[in-house]
């Protein structure tokens, strides 16, 4: 098999690929000898495979930018394969469009003072500061210096005639020639925002946004509250209806008594007096036994000492046609009980007089559909009052918190 190649080498690097160089071994006489480079992932510990053939400066592409790689050789022919090469680790570079760039810079000509403004990263940055003499085009890097505080202020020597121009660049420091895009400095007018007040401006937009979300649930619970109110005043009033309905119920229909047909009163299923004599209150236009001035008609007869009339329902002067109405068969008679006919179609099968109107169902609907209709007319009302004032009090809490806000920066 072939030699372990050895003195791997980084030629070149890049945010996403390398360039690897190696020394081969003996091969073994055989012309066709490849290599294959392994490298290992450090973040997600994949390992992957690049056949390079036989091209010994050999490219790997496809890296992750600023992720750490270790890369190993390995010699492939006919006869075998070799062993692996010593581990090289490389470091792939920030994508430009990823590096950091300085926020503000500001350079004070009298002084010579240079400030700038960094925001806060997890790469390990170098700050190359150039300066443009004035008269010339050409940029002079002035100092490279660590960047460790967010405000960084480095002060620069410039010469007689000064600087037209100065500039801050970022750049890795495992690599000083990996650097983002340079800023330029402004000349010195007022000091750089501190970075506490963007931290209490931060700060104050989220108070605000906690002030309303509190403005907002404390309306909505005195909502749930005055529905709760209405909703448990509406259940005591319907208990305290069923009370009163459980208390003094409506009196129950009452059947009228019973009477046999023909008999109005039972007074009269007793009446045994003959109703050929005459009443004794009565007024008898006939006379005495039935004939006028008291002679008996002709068409009576003695019977056995006795006088009958043998046809008295044919007689004109008959006393039973001159009898009193309660003298006269019950069938003659109307009807008429001490109580009044039951009548299921009446509400509890009752009579009414005829200015009375009973409570039906569909009146107190609408007594309770009105009684609805001007309690939520009143709840309306103070509900968009309400609202009203909890809103100004909501604005007034917002503006008292910017006045403070701002009283704090400036104090800053």
């Amino acid at each position: 098999p072939p030699e372990r190649p050895t003195h791997l080498e980084l030629i070149e690097v890049s945010s996403d690929k390398v360039t690897l160089r190696w020394q081969e071994g003996f091969n073994g006489g055989f012309a066709n000898t490849e290599f294959l480079v392994t490298y290992l992932n450090t973040e997600t510990g994949r390992s992957m495979n690049e056949s390079c053939r036989s091209q010994n400066l050999c490219q790997i592409t496809g890296l992750s930018a600023n992720t750490e790689y270790h890369f190993k050789v390995i010699a492939v022919n006919p006869r075998g394969y070799s062993p692996y090469s010593e581990d090289l680790s490389v470091t792939t570079k920030v994508n430009l469009k990823d590096m950091p760039r300085p926020t503000e810079a500001q350079f004070d000509r009298d002084t010579g003072y240079l400030t700038f403004h960094v925001e806060p990263s997890s790469l390990k940055l170098l700050a190359k500061i150039e300066a443009r003499p004035v008269g010339t085009e050409m940029w002079v890097q002035q100092t490279v210096i660590s960047v460790i505080r967010q405000i960084e202020k480095v002060q620069l020597n410039p010469p007689d005639e000064g600087f037209s121009d100065v500039r801050v660049k970022l750049c890795l420091e495992s690599n000083d020639s990996w650097c983002g895009d340079a800023k330029l400095a402004n000349p010195l007018e007022e000091e750089l925002p501190n970075p506490k007040d963007s931290r209490a401006a931060i700060s104050s937009e989220t108070l605000m946004v906690i002030v309303g979300i509190i403005g907002v649930t404390f309306l909505i619970c005195i909502v749930l509250a005055i529905c709760c109110c209405w909703k448990k005043k509406v259940n005591h009033k319907e208990k305290k209806e069923f009370e009163m309905e459980t208390q003094n119920p409506r009196p129950k229909a009452v059947t009228p008594p019973y009477f046999p047909d023909g008999v109005v009163n039972k007074g009269l299923e007793s009446v045994t007096d003959d109703i050929h004599k005459a009443g004794i209150y009565t007024t008898n236009t006939s006379g005495i036994n039935g004939g006028m001035n008291g002679h008996i008609p002709s068409s009576s007869h003695p019977h056995s000492g006795m006088m009958y009339n043998p046809d008295p329902d044919q007689s004109p002067c008959s006393a039973l046609d001159h009898s009193e109405p309660w003298l006269k068969p019950t069938d003659d008679m109307g009807t008429e009980g001490s109580y009044q006919p039951y009548d299921s179609r009446l509400p509890n099968g009752y009579f009414y007089p005829e200015d009375y109107q009973p409570l039906t169902e569909e009146m107190m609907n609408m007594k309770n559909r009105e009684h609805l209709r001007k309690f939520l007319m009143r709840f309306s009302v103070r509900g968009a009052d309400l609202f009203l004032l909890l809103f100004f009090q909501l604005k007034t809490y917002i503006v008292i918190v910017q006045v403070e806000v701002t009283k704090s920066t400036e104090t800053f």
